[in-house]
């Protein structure tokens, strides 16, 4: 027979060279895998570094060192080593009045610790978020709101047809959201709105002035003809204000007035006259639970503040009143304005706290 030539030896060297092509391929994919694992190992490490650094700062915070940053500007960065190696550096950064953006990078420990960046935003949640809040239905016929407007229930445009330089949301629906310059939403979730407490003192104590009448024993005041009375800084209770004909409610240049009112507020004539040009300076509080409607009309520009979730608001004339305003319901009637001021985001008393939705991060 003819000798043939042997396959055996190509056969044993093919295989033995997938097979170490297999032999690489697994132990890159083991090595690739160990590298994975340990990089997320690592990388949350470094999260919870920097959410023990957030942590650490906002238990120390200090509302004296943070009001002394000017806006734009920040604190020098705080530095610190965990207990397990890993590090973190705080930067806190004012960008409000009563607002820290607060980034905290985070690093696990040893060279090949990975890093994270989550940062919160510290403020204030503020009661006053919109021009108009009307807590069971808002209507609008005439003039401009320059602000957001909201409700838990409808919002109707009516007759003098009114402009919404801002967003509209609403817990039911909008009639015409053409009307709305910013964004339109509807069948919304509920705002929750809380009541007022009285304070705890007597009826008034009465204004500075002549040509008004004022009752101690029922808290009623009642200000008539071209009366002009003064309220100074402090804080006034009243059952009732009533102001009609020429009449007009001032705060003193510099002074702060809050006036609680249990029961019923009708102004006519001049109304209110705030000189200090800020919101926060005329404060008028529905406190109690109480639901007598009230009403604002005249045509006296004004900047005040109106907190009455209990009572129906109606706002009218032809006065461009700058601030915000809060009813059960309201009404804004008029070719008067309605301008919402934005110092009141900032205006909040109180602890500042982590304002919610605000945690971002960023990947390293």
């Amino acid at each position: 027979m003819k000798t043939q030539e042997g396959f055996v030896l190509p056969a044993v060297i093919f295989t033995l060279a997938i097979m170490g092509l297999l032999a690489v391929a697994s132990l890159r994919t083991a090595n690739d895998e160990h590298r994975s694992s340990r990089a997320l190992r690592e990388s949350g490490a470094a999260l919870y570094a920097a959410e023990a650094g957030l942590n650490k700062v906002w238990g120390l915070w200090d509302d004296a060192v943070a009001a002394g940053v000017a806006l734009g500007d920040s604190l020098p960065p705080v530095l610190d080593t965990l207990s397990n190696g890993a590090t973190y550096r705080a930067v806190i950064q004012r960008v409000g009045q009563v607002r820290y953006a607060v980034r905290v990078e985070g690093r696990g420990a040893g060279a090949s610790g990975g890093q994270r960046s989550p940062t919160v935003v510290v403020g204030r949640d503020p009661r006053f978020k919109w021009a108009i809040f009307a807590k069971d239905g808002l209507e609008l016929n005439g003039g401009i709101i320059d602000g957001d407007i909201a409700t838990n229930g409808d919002i109707m445009f009516s007759g003098g047809g009114a402009t919404v330089i801002g967003d509209a949301t609403a817990g039911g629906t909008i009639n015409d959201p053409t009307l709305v310059g910013g964004d339109a939403y509807w069948d919304q979730q509920p705002v929750t709105v809380e009541p007022v407490d009285c304070p705890v003192q007597a009826w008034g104590p009465p204004p500075n002035g002549t040509g008004f009448s004022f009752d101690p024993t029922t808290g009623d005041l009642q200000i008539s003809g071209s009366s002009n009375v003064t309220f100074p800084t402090g804080t006034y209770l009243f059952r009732d204000i009533k102001i009609t004909g020429g009449a007009q409610l001032e705060v003193p240049l510099g002074d702060i007035a809050e006036l609680y009112i249990t029961r019923d507020l009708k102004m006519g004539g001049n109304g209110f006259i705030n000189p200090n040009n800020t919101s926060t300076s005329l404060e008028v509080w529905g406190c109690g639970t109480d639901t007598t409607p009230w009403a604002i009309g005249g045509g006296t520009d004004v900047n005040m503040t109106l907190y009455a979730p209990y009572h129906d608001l109606a706002l009218s004339g032809n006065g461009n009143r700058v601030g915000a305003f809060v009813g059960a319901t309201v009404k804004k009637s008029g070719s008067g304005s309605v301008t919402y001021d934005l110092t009141l985001l900032d205006a909040e008393d109180g602890p500042p706290v982590r304002m919610i939705g605000s945690w971002t991060q960023l990947l390293n």
